[in-house]
């Protein structure tokens, strides 16, 4: 619903999902995001640590490589470490790369960033296959300057997930 909703896809979701409802992180500027990403980051890492070894994955999708720090990928930044997106993934890894580069894959937990223009049909489309890739967890980050143009898509997910 959130997936469909944010990114106004002519398709309607087809299936009931489980699991803790989708979280949108706002944040206001490079360091609050920055900030918001590591916590965001290290919260799914601590929520997951229960779950088995093979359900414990987690990406960082963004719909371009601009929208990810180099600091993410250094020792430390994360309490995980960080690879770029390949099909051979570590278990004790995070994953972070563009939607592009994570084409047909599906990942526990997916935080999607980089979406600074809702009204771009391109971007919207992006948000819908990465909002899809997600089998548990959900953290979509959103500029603060979007809260105007996405109120009437937050209410029609609201209506969706009824």
């Amino acid at each position: 619903a959130y997936a469909h909703g944010l990114s106004q896809t002519e398709s309607v979701p087809t299936r009931d999902a489980k699991g803790p409802m989708p979280q949108l992180v706002w944040y206001k500027d490079l360091n609050s995001y920055k900030r918001a990403l590591k916590d965001t980051v290290n919260g799914l890492i601590h929520d997951m640590k229960d779950l088995s070894e093979k359900s414990r994955n987690i990406v960082v999708l963004s719909l371009t490589n601009d929208a990810l720090p180099n600091e993410i990928f250094e020792k430390g930044y994360f309490n995980q470490p960080v690879d770029k997106i390949s099909a051979t993934r570590q278990s004790d890894r995070i994953q972070a790369g563009t939607l592009q580069s994570f084409k047909g894959l599906e990942s526990s937990a997916v935080v999607l960033v980089g979406l600074q223009d809702v009204q771009n049909k391109a971007s919207r489309q992006l948000v819908y296959v990465g909002g899809t890739r997600a089998k548990l967890f959900l953290k979509i980050f959103l500029p603060e300057n979007l809260k105007e143009d996405l109120r009437d898509r937050l209410a029609s997910i609201m209506e969706l997930l009824r």
